[in-house]
């Protein structure tokens, strides 16, 4: 994750869950939900918070993502599903 992605982020859980504390994931699965995704920074930013936070395994759906991106979000992720896009085989 890049520093200006963990500083994103950091601005949104500040803005939408003030106050809240930490999620503890440990021995859970976390699903991550993005209606469109162009390179997957964002999303390889939000696999590895969920790791970093116990996540057993981390599922990822996306709308719409270009071949290249999924295949990078596979790598990243125990699995990686797209609705929209040329078929997808691992």
């Amino acid at each position: 994750m890049t520093e200006r992605e963990r500083a994103g982020l950091e601005r949104r859980v500040a803005l939408y869950l003030p106050g809240r504390p930490t999620l503890d994931l440990s021995g859970r699965t976390a699903v991550t939900v993005d209606d469109g995704v162009a390179m997957g920074g964002t999303m390889l930013a939000t696999i590895g918070v969920a790791r970093a936070l116990g996540a057993e395994r981390v599922l990822v759906a996306v709308g719409a993502a270009p071949h290249d991106s999924v295949a990078r979000l596979r790598c990243s992720a125990d699995e990686a599903v797209r609705l929209l896009g040329e078929p997808f085989v691992p």
